[in-house]
């Protein structure tokens, strides 16, 4: 199957410390437990995250913010972008911080699908090529967090050309994902498919939200 599992695991463990110090540079202090992803404070992670396998329907927060809302009428699903970039608002709601939530909840949901993916790797009875797909898309998880790391950066110093590049990226990779998938037979229904669709909507909010700002 390519990957031995030993040699998988040291990737996804090498993926998450990267990340880990990347991101939590300006975070809380050296003795803080680590957590998957850190941000400058006071931005939280994300209170809530969709299973991977995305078996659960989209709901709507029990309390709407009206400006959110507004600004996720831009995009292509106004309700499941309220859904999914709720959770990562805090403080007052604006273009800029709801692109900032986009991103923020872009890179959860990929540590998130990386995680099912290595599980799914892990597993003795899956075939060879969905296992050979498997490993390719946990490389491929790696490369869009790095670029929705630089995305964030970007948004923050205001360069709205490194931004929109680095989520088109994202999209573009994800697909990568899927190709693996088909590529190996796997044309009408594979693991990761449903979670990948999500991705990509969310990176597609981002972009539309992202031709609305005033940065």
């Amino acid at each position: 199957m390519g990957f031995s599992k030993s040699i998988v695991l040291l990737i996804l463990a090498s993926f998450l410390l990267s990340t880990d110090a990347h991101l939590s540079a300006s975070g809380p202090s050296a003795n803080s437990p680590p957590s998957p992803i850190q941000f400058r404070q006071p931005r939280p992670v994300c209170k809530k995250l969709f299973l991977p396998q995305l078996d659960l329907p989209f709901t709507l927060p029990k309390i709407i913010n009206p400006a959110l809302q507004s600004i996720c009428g831009v995009t292509e699903n106004p309700e499941k972008c309220l859904a999914l970039v709720s959770p990562c608002i805090t403080g007052s709601t604006t273009s800029f911080s709801a692109l900032e939530g986009v991103v923020i909840s872009l890179i959860e949901h990929v540590q998130a699908a990386l995680s099912f993916a290595l599980k799914l790797s892990l597993n003795k009875s899956i075939k060879a090529e969905v296992a050979t797909a498997l490993h390719l898309c946990i490389e491929l998880y790696g490369k869009v967090v790095e670029d929705l790391k630089t995305a964030l950066l970007a948004l923050k110093a205001h360069d709205k050309v490194t931004l929109k590049t680095k989520l088109t990226a994202a999209i573009t990779t994800i697909g990568r994902c899927d190709e693996a998938f088909q590529q190996q037979g796997l044309t009408n229904n594979w693991p990761l498919k449903k979670i990948n669709s999500v991705l990509t909507l969310l990176a597609g909010f981002g972009l539309d939200i992202h031709g609305k700002l005033n940065l």
